[in-house]
């Protein structure tokens, strides 16, 4: 109801409302003593037995020799899903990255992001290149700004599945590039959505259409925003 009613008087500010209602949300569940997931997963008439385990996905970054030192690194520790920057370096010199890391972190789940800085025609010959073929998705490759027609014709073309970022803000965008057949999943993120609830709504309609769902925080959010974040797909339970 607050969500609903901020919405009518104030205009986006969608991180501003996602902090408010997250306050709200743990005084609530801290009086209630109900784990967050266990409140949301209650509000759609699901059962509470347990929450699955979730796994982490590590970014690399840096130099390649820097990157493949942290996979391995981090590997070590246990991390087996990865996502790798791409989109500022020449288009081969990022499949060969991509190619070195793959074999590197053979058996894991890699996908990579460009954040919308390629154009069509590098993102199509990037996902059907040889050297990008044991990925696992890829993530906002061309601007959120191109028309829907990119989008179709980059999924359609692409052998390796299609994630959207910067180009969703809440469900009318999901629903709309799911209509169009160009997403494959979604990434979600609390300040883009405008708070919990309105994220957990949008991760149930993506598993709903049987498409993927990646939780992502920013670098700067806080613990309590990680952990609402996190909540969110212990309540999924993917």
């Amino acid at each position: 109801d607050f969500s609903v009613m901020l919405d009518r008087i104030l205009y986006g500010n969608s991180s501003a409302k996602s902090c408010v209602e997250m306050a709200l949300l743990d005084l609530y569940t801290q009086r209630e003593s109900i784990p967050l997931w266990k409140f949301l997963r209650s509000s759609v008439g699901g059962a509470n037995e347990g929450a699955a385990s979730i796994p982490l996905l590590r970014m690399l970054g840096g130099t390649l020799d820097k990157e493949l030192a942290d996979a391995k690194a981090y590997r070590d520790l246990g991390f087996k899903h990865w996502k790798i920057k791409i989109g500022s370096l020449a288009l081969s010199e990022d499949l060969h990255r991509v190619k070195a890391l793959s074999e590197v972190l053979k058996g894991d789940v890699i996908s990579v992001d460009a954040n919308g800085v390629m154009s069509l025609d590098n993102a199509i010959a990037f996902c059907q290149s040889s050297q990008a073929s044991n990925l696992a998705f890829a993530e906002q490759l061309i601007s959120a700004d191109l028309p829907m027609s990119d989008f179709v014709k980059l999924r359609k073309e692409s052998p390796i599945p299609i994630g959207l970022d910067e180009s969703i803000h809440g469900e009318a965008e999901i629903k709309e590039y799911v209509e169009a057949g160009a997403i494959d999943g979604a990434s979600l993120k609390l300040i883009k959505t405008g708070g919990v609830t309105k994220a957990f709504e949008c991760a149930r309609f993506l598993s709903a259409n049987k498409l993927q769902l990646n939780l992502a925080c920013k670098v700067a959010e806080t613990s309590l925003s990680a952990a609402a974040t996190a909540s969110i797909g212990f309540a999924i339970g993917d």
